[in-house]
């Protein structure tokens, strides 16, 4: 079982070296791998990868608020829609 999906890993390796340079990504990579495992140590859970990657819904709002700033330094009024389909 690998602790991280190796493509993730990988990407995140390679977005972090890409910004960062070669040794900081190398460092910014360990210490996500270290926040994964630190994780399962406290809440003594086995890895899963569906639960390491969900969006929270702190992220979620923090995200939105960024995106409403954005658009206001713009001049631009967000508009909220509904996704589901109806069936």
């Amino acid at each position: 079982m690998d602790l991280l999906n190796r493509g993730n890993s990988l990407l995140y390796f390679r977005k972090m070296k890409a910004r960062l340079g070669k040794a900081e990504g190398v460092v910014a990579d360990a210490h996500k791998l270290i926040r994964v495992i630190y994780g399962m140590i406290k809440t003594r859970k086995k890895y899963n990868e569906t639960e390491a990657f969900k969006i929270s819904p702190q992220s979620s709002a923090r995200h939105r608020r960024k995106l409403e700033k954005q658009a206001e330094k713009l001049g631009l009024q967000l508009v909220a829609y509904n996704t589901k389909r109806f069936a």
